[in-house]
């Protein structure tokens, strides 16, 4: 009797409406957690030349950028100055609306850190944009002129 007493002034309906919203957020909750436990970490990376490290590429000299990012704009303005031939590889970043640059694949085969730009010369990583100038400059173009400064006979590495 007081079960048809509550639904016929409507507090059953509240009670599972309350419910219902509880699950809701619970499985949307639970669903966010799982996401963020199976979803790839970034790791820090070793700035310059990864010697050690192979990727995958399908010419000597490739830049993972984007358009937008500073430090891609640096090292592409570099690389435009040398006249050095290069692949350009835009990644969308998750400012710019994407994860692109966060999800498995990118971290994996890329750059663990998550982040652009990523110059790769003969398939190995140079990680980090002033590193990626450091090395167009001495290792690139050893005779070409100069892009960094020159402080005491070395190149500063600022």
């Amino acid at each position: 009797k007081q079960w048809y007493q509550r639904r016929v002034h409507g507090e059953c309906s509240l009670d599972l409406v309350g419910s219902m919203w509880e699950f809701i957020i619970g499985f949307l909750l639970g669903i966010y957690f799982w996401r963020c436990w199976i979803h790839p970490r970034t790791r820090s990376v070793k700035p310059g030349l990864n010697s050690d490290i192979t990727l995958p590429h399908h010419e000597e000299l490739e830049l993972h950028h984007n358009m937008l990012s500073s430090c891609s704009q640096k090292v592409r303005a570099c690389l435009g100055e040398t006249g050095l031939k290069h692949r350009k590889i835009h990644h969308v970043l998750p400012s710019s609306g994407s994860w692109e640059t966060k999800q498995a694949d990118y971290l994996n085969n890329i750059n663990p850190a998550g982040t652009v730009p990523v110059l790769i010369h003969n398939g190995h990583p140079i990680y980090e944009s002033h590193e990626q100038i450091l090395y167009i400059d001495q290792v690139l173009m050893p005779g070409g002129p100069k892009l960094t400064p020159v402080v005491g006979g070395k190149a500063h590495r600022g």
